[in-house]
């Protein structure tokens, strides 16, 4: 059974680690991939994350499957898109192993009901082209491009998508 959750205060460091390197793989080992030193060392550092926002871990029992960073404070380090009525979905990934068996769209799910609750308008994300399978589940689930908040990434656009809540 899989279920979601924030990382918690004192979240034991494997659950980190392994959160880190799904998000890493979710984006490195794609297609195509253009590569940005700069960010892809992000991508494994969860536990930097854990002061500028929500760390959202998606588990199968005990074992870390998915995890995303949710971001609901204006002007936070992670505010890449300066709505202050929004919030932002961040460095998303699930295990390549368990992909399209609906961790992703759980995890989706649990950010919108909690945006909606927080009293925002919309929840935002970014991708990139080669993230086929992510665009597929935004899209079904609601959310229409922004073209005019894209982000130039190093050799990619960062595809801006909104949900209006």
């Amino acid at each position: 059974m899989i279920t979601v959750r924030p990382a918690l205060p004192g979240e034991p460091s494997h659950n980190l680690q392994r959160a880190g390197e799904i998000v890493r793989d979710a984006y490195l080992l794609l297609p195509d991939y253009p590569p940005d030193p700069e960010y892809d060392v992000l991508l494994e550092r969860v536990a930097d994350r854990l002061a500028h926002g929500t760390v959202l871990l998606a588990f199968d029992g005990d074992v870390v499957v998915g995890c995303l960073t949710f971001v609901t404070e204006h002007g936070s380090e992670y505010d890449d898109v300066g709505d202050p009525g929004g919030a932002i979905i961040r460095m998303f990934g699930v295990d390549r192993t368990r992909q399209g068996q609906g961790i992703g769209a759980s995890m989706l799910e649990w950010c919108i009901d909690t945006a909606r609750s927080m009293g925002k308008a919309r929840v935002w994300l970014h991708t990139i082209e080669q993230m086929v399978a992510a665009i597929r589940l935004y899209e079904r689930r609601g959310f229409a491009r922004v073209p005019e908040h894209d982000l130039p990434f190093d050799g990619a656009v960062g595809l801006a998508y909104a949900l209006d809540l």
